[in-house]
């Protein structure tokens, strides 16, 4: 597999390359097939790793059940860029991480992948793998739920990683989560980085007989050192067994807390839920009181004009046509030229004390 960068501005163009490769020991012969893949794309192009979990043939613990770890870089020359997840402490042959990592791309052309069990002094290699990168960038989406082979250092499979890879920032890139159930996936060993990998095995070898030297050396003082030796070894055990029931407790106080958070949301809502219904049915209520007072105050009104209908209807039927010859008491009403009035003192009329032009005698009603 290879990556070529093409730049041009502030474009960058990679062009990928897949290869198949089939290894058979026993005829020691290299079979590979290619495929050709082109990337252009502005901006930062990144690959998205999610560490799911693995499944090992063997538990590399002598006593009791191996701590793994997965640490992994795009350069297995550069020690510092390796990244890694938490240690799954005895979880034996079956780890489970289900950690996020974002990765930048620069045209590389594996991800170099290592478990390892993690102990007390240095860490031991459970296996490893190269994953070519192409393989994701031309799934569909650019993202892969992949099941990948880890080796040995002799290159026999010991056992499957499961990650899901996402790569960002390419014209076919979707942002939707990689979903489904994992395929398999496309591994190798790269001879690089097999030697990086003896290597670390070496020295977990030279650590192991300088651990076998210092054993010896205390069989010949275990009348001395004995006692302090085993004093030491159950310190030790109680102080794992003791992180491991702080890491239980802490873990527990963290579902505790979310469940608390949880219960906390349901009830924000549902009293949110709840004032607003007050909060609608006060505003029904007011409404309707409105309502009600509205039309109260429209009835009371319109019997107020009903009433003054009445009663002026009533004081034109009573008042008689005005007589220039009548005798009149105070408070006797007439009719003058449509309207009403309404006698001021008695008197006799005379022609000329017509109720228009008599103040003194009239007043309109």
């Amino acid at each position: 597999m290879y990556a070529q960068e093409i730049s041009a501005g502030q474009e960058t163009s990679y062009e990928y390359s897949s290869t198949t490769v089939t290894y058979n020991s026993d005829e020691n012969v290299v079979r590979s097939s290619s495929q050709h893949y082109q990337s252009s794309q502005s901006g930062t192009q990144t690959l998205v790793l999610t560490a799911v979990g693995a499944q090992t043939d063997k538990d590399v613990e002598t006593l009791g059940k191996q701590d793994p770890f997965l640490q992994f870089s795009l350069n297995h020359e550069d020690k510092k860029s390796f990244q890694k997840t938490f240690t799954a402490k005895k979880a034996g042959k079956t780890p489970a991480w289900n950690q996020t990592f974002t990765l930048a791309l620069a045209g590389e052309k594996f991800l170099y992948v290592e478990l390892l069990d993690e102990e007390s002094v240095g860490s031991e290699l459970i296996g490893f793998a190269a994953i070519p990168i192409a393989q994701v960038i031309q799934a569909p989406g650019a993202a892969l739920n992949g099941a990948f082979d880890l080796y040995n250092v002799k290159g026999n499979t010991i056992g499957t990683l499961n990650l899901k890879l996402q790569g960002q920032g390419f014209p076919n890139s979707s942002n939707q989560e990689v979903a489904g159930a994992p395929v398999r996936g496309m591994s190798l060993v790269d001879e690089a980085h097999q030697k990086r990998c003896k290597s670390m095995k070496t020295k977990e070898h030279a650590g192991e007989a300088g651990v076998a030297l210092l054993g010896g050396a205390l069989a010949v003082g275990a009348g001395l050192l004995g006692k302090k030796m085993y004093d030491d070894h159950k310190k030790e055990e109680e102080q794992k067994r003791n992180e491991q029931e702080e890491e239980d407790r802490r873990r527990q106080e963290f579902s505790q807390r979310e469940e608390e958070l949880k219960h906390r949301e349901e009830e924000f809502s549902r009293r949110e839920q709840q004032d607003k219904e007050d909060r609608e049915r006060r505003q029904r209520e007011e409404n309707d009181r409105s309502s009600r007072h509205h039309e109260e105050r429209r009835e009371e009104h319109h019997r107020e004009e009903h009433h003054r209908e009445e009663r002026h209807h009533h004081e034109r039927r009573d008042a008689c046509e005005w007589d220039p010859v009548g005798t009149y008491a105070a408070g006797d009403r007439v009719e003058y030229h449509g309207r009403t009035y309404v006698c001021l003192q008695g008197h006799t009329s005379n022609p000329t004390w017509e109720p228009t032009v008599a103040p003194s005698l009239w007043r309109t009603a």
